[in-house]
């Protein structure tokens, strides 16, 4: 995910076409598809009760999540793809951080 984050600024920054950008942005959504998985496995581990509860509070967590995402996004969107692909690299930086910390969390028993 961090490199899809890398690679779109780079594109916007370097004036590539919008197709470098679109690619930055789907190599992150390729490396979201490869760790979503783990990462909802790993949150399920940690519930021994109640599992459907915290199913769908993860669910409706991710929801807000994305209403939120895109209403924050809409004013560097609106600038330019500069602003835009900057806010996505520190967005995929901050969710390998939570993603790294969920992981050695869920190792040490």
């Amino acid at each position: 995910m961090a490199v899809g984050g890398g690679v779109a600024p780079v594109g916007a920054v370097t004036s590539q076409p919008v197709a470098a950008v679109a690619a930055g942005v789907g190599i992150g959504l390729l490396g979201l598809g490869m760790c979503e998985p783990a990462l909802m496995a790993m949150c399920m581990s940690a519930v021994e009760r109640n599992v459907g509860a915290a199913s769908a509070l993860i669910g409706a967590t991710q929801y807000l999540l994305g209403v939120a995402a895109t209403v924050l996004i809409a004013v560097p969107a609106a600038a330019g793809p500069g602003p835009w692909a900057a806010v996505l690299l520190v967005v995929a930086l901050i969710s390998a951080l939570i993603a790294a910390v969920a992981a050695r969390r869920a190792a040490t028993p």
